[in-house]
């Protein structure tokens, strides 16, 4: 791939798009479903019920709630221990703090609540890793985590990538948003403003900036390096700062990589190469329920199993409320001639406690009688009841997770059903953990290259 010519890069960009539109398509569906007004609604049924009761009775929100919420309870740490070569325990513990530090600095259990929400949702998330400066007026670095919001809009990641971390991948794109007069500040006034456009058919809000949207490449770029193996078994990169110190060695060439980034919109190059100091792409992805098949990544969330059972619940209760809610009330039927005198009493039929209705007999008239309402649909009912047991099931969600035992059952059976429940989400949770063990060690590996041994960092607890 020649990551020099921009067009190149966009025609790579274009590509990858088509390869996992049905992915995308599949998240925003997802998005879409829990969070956009009737978004439980199907376009062609909408038409249908014009003019027609048609209610929302959401029950995929509150599964989403009650497994993002148990994410929220969970505590996710991250330890640094000495393995082989020359790694030392005070070395893990100061990379052990580091790592501690960064990630309170960035606020990373917010990011991890946010991201477990998107992938319950979508089935895909995640963040990158960045170095910043540490203050507005300091020329120190600082490494920070940051969370890519619209993950599935916005990030391409290799295509050649079946790792659930792209551990794998050499190259990724982030498309971002950004106002014309922000673009003039950041690129100047002599680039041309170009937009990358949007590969989606249509969007779901029509309401939104003005934005223009400019792309963001990181690639990893091949260099040589040799390397030494010391009698003592440690290794070293061959350079002359080394060679001052040299002692019986073994070197050896290898190819290693370094990460460069540049930025770009539909016409041009907006900045020139940047090497930053990572040999990774920094970027991490959050898969949920991840899988290769035919040679492609295929991931879905909670939402996906749902959409259609809640879709028939809504059909139902929306029927249901049509039926009975909106049936013509139970009447007393009578000719004026047998309400004479009693017009008063009849008005307040709904209000008074009479025991007893007066009325005329009139002769050959039938006397007065009474229209019961239509009564519930039991068919529609029973829909209604299983498609709502229904979901919980679909969701591996049971009662007791929710908080709701009608019966007399005991604790032990109660914790019983929770641990069958939290089986049924336990693929976020490893999904998250994934994540977190990559982004710990692409820290780990990017900390020696930021902070040199002159840095003051005060670690956090």
């Amino acid at each position: 791939m020649n990551f020099d010519d921009v067009q190149s890069v966009i025609s790579l960009q274009r590509d990858n798009e088509g390869f996992v539109r049905d992915m995308r398509r599949q998240s925003k569906e997802a998005i879409d479903f829990v969070s956009k007004r009737d978004g439980q609604w199907e376009t062609s049924i909408i038409q249908k019920f014009k003019g027609r009761p048609r209610y929302t009775d959401d029950r995929v929100n509150p599964i989403i709630n009650q497994i993002v919420g148990e994410v929220f309870q969970a505590d996710f740490t991250g330890r640094v221990r000495p393995a082989g070569g020359d790694a030392t325990k005070d070395t893990a513990k100061v990379l052990d703090g580091l790592i501690r530090t960064i990630r309170n600095k960035s606020k990373f259990k917010r990011i991890i609540n946010g991201t477990a929400k998107r992938v319950a949702v979508a089935g895909i998330s995640g963040w990158e890793i960045v170095k910043d400066y540490s203050e507005p007026t300091s020329f120190e670095m600082d490494l920070m985590i940051q969370p890519l919001d619209d993950f599935h809009e916005r990030v391409l990641i290799d295509s050649n990538s079946m790792s659930p971390v792209a551990d794998d991948a050499k190259w990724a794109i982030i498309k971002h948003y950004i106002g014309k007069d922000a673009f003039a500040d950041k690129f100047g006034d002599d680039k041309k403003v170009v937009s990358l456009g949007s590969d989606e058919w249509s969007d779901s809000y029509y309401y939104k900036p003005d934005n223009i949207t400019i792309g963001q490449l990181y690639y990893l770029k091949e260099v040589k390096l040799t390397i030494a193996l010391m009698n003592d078994g440690s290794v070293y990169n061959f350079d002359d700062k080394f060679k001052a110190a040299q002692d019986e060695l073994e070197d050896e060439g290898i190819d290693d990589f370094v990460c460069c980034q540049r930025w770009y919109s539909a016409s041009e190059w907006l900045t020139e190469p940047e090497v930053l100091d990572f040999n990774f792409v920094p970027v991490v992805p959050c898969y949920g329920n991840f899988e290769v098949t035919e040679g492609k990544v295929v991931y879905y969330g909670a939402v996906e199993r749902l959409m259609d059972i809640q879709r028939v619940h809504n059909y139902a209760f929306s029927r249901n409320v049509e039926e009975v809610a909106l049936s013509p009330r139970s009447k007393w039927f009578m000719t004026p001639e047998q309400s004479a005198g009693y017009e008063n009493k009849l008005r307040t039929l709904n209000t008074n406690m009479d025991p007893v209705q007066f009325y005329n007999h009139v002769a050959d008239q039938p006397p007065p009688f009474y229209s019961n309402t239509s009564a519930a649909n039991q068919s529609v009912s029973n829909l209604i009841a299983i498609t709502d047991e229904g979901i919980n099931k679909a969701a591996g969600i049971f009662s007791s997770n929710i908080g709701d035992n009608p019966n007399m059952q005991s604790g032990v059976a109660i914790q019983e059903q929770i641990e069958r429940g939290n089986n049924g989400t336990s693929w976020v949770f490893e999904a998250l953990e994934q994540s977190i063990e990559r982004t710990c060690e692409l820290l780990s590996r990017a900390i020696p290259k930021t902070y040199d041994g002159t840095r003051e960092v005060v670690l956090t607890q």
